[in-house]
């Protein structure tokens, strides 16, 4: 399930061709407490050729988390401790433009509007399709700036 944004569109897997030359070497950060989920979305990260760095909590990303190269975030909303929309709130006041990719297994259209309000470029309900997943990673990567280029 996928609550569309007005006016956004993941690139499709006959659309994804890494055009972008610094897409392949890019960090997909993934903030989920199930450590099943995490295995498995970096095993499907890394065989894209991109880099996963798996965080079994906001509070592991926001330790480990640098501005250095191009990268996105593949975060789960529902986790204990500081939520996904917590860290999504702490990303925002720090003015980092890390794309955000939601994924969550509680997903409203209520919820996903809250979710990209505060910046989420997509909101997918679990369990979603791989496919899917993996046109908003290439869709956020390239929208990615490295440190620097964006400046």
């Amino acid at each position: 399930m996928y609550f569309e944004p007005p006016g956004a569109a993941p690139l499709g897997m006959n659309e994804r061709q890494f055009s972008n030359p610094g897409c392949a070497s890019s960090t997909v950060f993934i903030v989920d407490d199930d450590a099943a989920v995490r295995s498995a979305l970096s095993m499907l990260v890394h065989s894209c050729g991109w880099k996963p760095r798996p965080c079994a909590s906001a509070e592991e990303f926001l330790e480990c988390y640098t501005r250095q190269g191009r990268g996105c975030l593949v975060l789960d909303l529902q986790m204990p401790g500081m939520t996904g929309a917590d860290l999504m709130d702490i990303l925002a006041d720090l003015d980092l433009q890390l794309p955000v990719i939601v994924i969550t297994a509680h997903a409203d259209h209520a919820m996903a509007d809250r979710a990209r309000a505060s910046g989420a470029l997509a909101v997918i309900g679990k369990p979603f399709r791989d496919d899917e997943l993996l046109g908003w990673i290439e869709t956020a990567l390239t929208r990615s700036a490295p440190a620097g280029e964006a400046d």
